[in-house]
């Protein structure tokens, strides 16, 4: 029944928790004041002056109530909307009626008279999950029902044929989701001011199999995009859109706007969920044809309080990529291996990866492998393609939000247009067992914040040179990021010239393999700096040494592929990283401390090396810059903290610390080469400066390090055994195949 104040003779049926009221036709829409205030009687060329009332539609009274007279551009007209209703009359009743409580998607099943204006679910009088009112949707009624009378009034006021077609044609056009159809023809939309997914027949009861790795329960896509286009519709271009809580099934993307105008639209859950005892909002995205959630041009929107499942979280997971304690089965250093092999390849494409959530994905023209998108756009759009217009976000908020399972979890502009997409901020928010964390893809896409962030199960946590123009812009800051059980932190090899200054405070670190690549162009000054992290790399030994931790891919030595960026830590601490800590950049440091490994004593060669090198440290030629060289490193062998402050060198023996012994050695002199990784045999002239046990020699063009194991002297040469310590897999193998032993530059610290 009706709640008290409602008024009239109300009726609902005990056999199919209806509740209907009948109404007068839609002539009495209009009165005096039809046409706009000021317009002396007269229309304007491109308006049309109708009473269109938005949700919640009025109740009481038989006129529009002041203030709901709108001028209606003839492009963006909406429809038309029944009069105030009329109780259903004591002793009438409805039809044929649906099988259990009316919910948006059971109309299909309901029949109803043709004078019935409102209907209501059973429950709405009293706490109802989901219970609603539904109004009669003019827009979509057969002008033989109600349009006859409505035409007629405005031919009788002189409004020309011509905006009376028009206005005719563009209510038949807006057949969407949100509109529901009854069995005997009619057309209702939900009347109510905040509705969730269950108003529009979501049911929510998605489950995962861990073991399997699929998704179970009712497919609410539908509903789902019902609820958003609901409001987007009804030009509420500020709307707080909510889900509601539960675990919802979809089969393909949710667009919030089709990249067709602005919005400043929040999707907002009822929290993440921790587990199964926890409460929340669950999307699972049962598909890999694109991202679960598009934003196409938000302003100061966004999205939280959610979670977001993939498809591809159970690959990752059952074969171990990326986590500590376990062996993967198949080597998860590679960015290849962490994509199912059966899943399409368009899913981790440049233009189209099977994302989270992708922010203006479709924006300007479309690119070759794009995103494959609905086929079935709302007419009311005036558009059968979300490409071709340039609708960019700016000033979005994710916050709360844990994406699981995807190629990327938020993708920023994986699009074949430059402009906007910045400012971003991901507050609270986490990426789990995904290929990318975060993908900026364009110049434009600035400024991007990420607070309070974690990322766990990833091969690149931030990444801005994988999709779009693969040119991002970062420039912005990462605070306390918290980061475990991922191969690398970035992948900035567009340069940091691009990448813009970024500043990493607070970084905790936690079972990594290496801090990140950067690009050859990476020319600014001071453009990554590091402030109060904390670095630790366990990954390294159960997955092998890398070849750096952090350099880059095209030449990992000295000059340009040695990233020419100045890199700076500021009270960092580096832990856990195997016997060398390749840092192949411009490098600065400011009261850092180099902590490696613990072990047991090592051969006299190799802790002869280390000591020399602050404990591991790899710079790009073997230089340090002179005057911020601040460091501490913890003796591999004592365990004492020793301390190296604005040295000319690290690279010296202990006892002679200092002074300055390096030198090149061209490769092309020297003699008898034989390399089989990790062991590098070779001969030298008995002219060339004498090499020992315990020197380190940089391969300037591959960023190789090795240490010499020993030497002998037979008076016209010295033969040397090197040895590798980076590029290595678990079994000792080489990882670079392109390592040349016979030409090229060596530096040697001797």
């Amino acid at each position: 029944m009706l709640a008290a104040g409602q008024g009239g003779a109300a009726r609902e049926s005990a056999q199919t928790g209806l509740h209907a009221e009948h109404g007068h036709n839609a002539a009495q829409l209009l009165d005096s004041r039809q046409y706009a205030p000021g317009s002396g009687g007269k229309r304007s060329a491109n308006c049309l002056s109708i009473y269109v009332q938005r949700p919640p539609y009025q109740t009481a009274s038989p006129t529009p109530p002041a203030g709901l007279l709108a001028v209606i551009d003839r492009r963006a007209l909406i429809g038309f909307v029944g009069s105030a209703p009329l109780l259903v009359a004591a002793g009438q009743s409805n039809s044929t009626p649906p099988p259990s409580t009316v919910l948006f998607k059971e109309f299909a099943a309901a029949h109803f008279g043709p004078n019935v204006q409102r209907v209501y679910s059973a429950g709405y009088a009293a706490v109802g999950r989901y219970a609603a009112a539904y109004v009669v949707d003019r827009g979509q009624e057969d002008v033989s029902i109600a349009g006859q009378a409505l035409l007629a009034s405005l031919r009788s006021r002189g409004v020309e044929k011509s905006d009376i077609e028009y206005a005719t044609e563009k209510v038949r056009q807006f057949e969407s989701r949100f509109r529901a159809r009854s069995a005997d023809g009619r057309w209702f939309v939900l009347n109510e001011t905040d509705p969730t997914a269950g108003h529009f027949g979501a049911v929510g009861d998605a489950t995962y199999d861990a073991v399997s790795g699929l998704y179970r329960g009712t497919d609410d896509t539908v509903a789902l995009q019902a609820l958003v286009d609901w409001s987007l519709f009804w030009d509420r271009k500020t709307a707080v859109i909510r889900i509601g809580g539960g675990a919802y099934r979809t089969t393909r993307p949710i667009y919030v706007g089709r990249n067709t105008d602005y919005h400043s639209v929040t999707i907002v859950g009822e929290g993440v969920p921790f587990g199964p005892g926890f409460a929340g909002t669950k999307l699972f995205a049962d598909h890999d044809a694109g991202p679960a959630l598009a934003l196409s041009g938000i302003l100061r929107g966004g999205v939280r309080d959610l979670g977001i499942f993939g498809s591809s979280g159970h690959w990752i997971d059952s074969n171990g990529l990326g986590q500590l304690g376990r062996t993967p089965s198949v080597d998860d250093v590679s960015l290849s291996t962490w994509s199912n092999p059966a899943t399409p390849r368009q899913a981790e494409s440049r233009y189209a990866p099977y994302a989270g959530i992708a922010i203006d994905p479709f924006r300007g023209k479309r690119p070759p492998n794009g995103y494959d998108v609905e086929s079935d756009v709302p007419r009311w759009l005036g558009t059968a393609d979300h490409y071709g217009q340039e609708f960019a976000s700016t000033e979005l908020a994710i916050e709360r939000v844990a994406v699981r399972g995807f190629n990327t979890a938020f993708a920023v502009q994986p699009c074949a247009s430059d402009g906007n997409g910045d400012f971003i901020r991901f507050r609270d928010c986490s990426a789990n067992s995904c290929v990318h964390g975060w993908s900026i893809g364009n110049s434009q896409s600035r400024a991007v914040e990420l607070h309070t962030c974690t990322a766990n199960g990833l091969h690149t946590v931030i990444d801005t040179a994988a999709h779009g123009a693969r040119n991002g812009c970062l420039q912005g800051r990462v605070t306390l990021l918290s980061v475990s059980n991922a191969i690398g932190i970035f992948n900035f090899s567009n340069g940091l010239a691009t990448v813009g200054p970024a500043i990493f405070e607070n970084l905790y670190c936690e079972a990594v393999y290496r801090l990140g690549t950067l690009g050859a162009g990476s020319t600014a000054d001071s453009a990554l700096a590091f402030v109060d992290c904390q670095l630790g790399f366990q990954l390294v030994g159960p997955r092998g040494i890398p070849r750096f931790l952090l350099g880059c891919e095209q030449n990992s030595g000295y000059g340009p592929g040695g990233a020419q960026g100045r890199i700076r830590f500021e009270r960092c601490r580096f832990a856990d990283f195997g016997p060398v800590l390749t840092l192949l950049a411009a490098t600065r440091f400011t009261d850092a401390l180099i902590d490696p490994i613990a072990g047991k004593p090592q051969e006299p060669w190799r802790t002869e090396a280390l000591r020399s090198m602050a404990g591991g440290l790899i710079t790009a030629g073997l230089t340090l810059p002179v005057a911020d060289a601040d460091l501490r490193y913890t003796d591999p062998t004592k365990r004492t903290i020793e301390t190296i402050a604005n040295s000319a060198t690290v690279y010296s023996p202990a006892a002679t610390r200092g002074e300055e012994r390096i030198r090149n050695l061209d490769k092309a002199a020297f003699e008898q080469v034989q390399y089989a990784a990790p062991e590098w045999r070779f001969t030298l002239p008995a002219t060339t400066a004498p090499i020992k046990a315990g020197d380190i020699m940089l391969d300037l063009t591959s960023g190789l390090v090795f240490f010499v194991r020993e030497t002998a002297s037979s008076g016209l040469s010295t033969s040397v055994v090197a040895i590798q310590q980076n590029a290595l897999d678990r079994s000792g193998f080489t990882r670079f195949t392109s390592f040349v032993s016979t030409a090229g530059v060596v530096v040697l610290a001797y």
